[in-house]
């Protein structure tokens, strides 16, 4: 019984910090963008570019066809113990996906 109680404990706990985590990209992202049910078509190009390995736990975002962010959560180049976020901008012009920069979550 004592080991059914970790395990529900560990669920709730895990179902917290991925809830915390989109909440927290979703802030990053900013006004406009709409989250994403699934990573787009173009993620593996994208993270090739960003140097990141193909990974479920990024966040993504859309504005159209043409425009998507991804926040990295686990792996932030601010500050990993402050567990801020980073945000990979990307958009499509002439029909290749062109970086429009970082944004970079700061630790309170």
């Amino acid at each position: 019984m004592h080991s059914k109680l970790i395990i529900i404990g560990l669920c709730a706990l895990l179902g917290a910090c991925i809830t915390s985590r989109a909440h927290d990209c979703a802030k990053l992202a900013g006004p406009g963008w709409q989250r994403l049910t699934t990573a787009p078509a173009d993620a593996p190009e994208l993270l090739v570019r960003a140097n990141l390995p193909n990974d479920t736990d990024l966040v993504w975002f859309g504005q159209g066809p043409d425009k998507v962010l991804f926040c990295d959560h686990l792996r932030s180049l601010v500050n990993p113990g402050c567990n801020a976020s980073t945000g990979y901008q990307y958009e499509k012009v002439d029909g290749k996906w062109t970086s429009r920069g970082l944004l970079l979550e700061t630790c309170n």
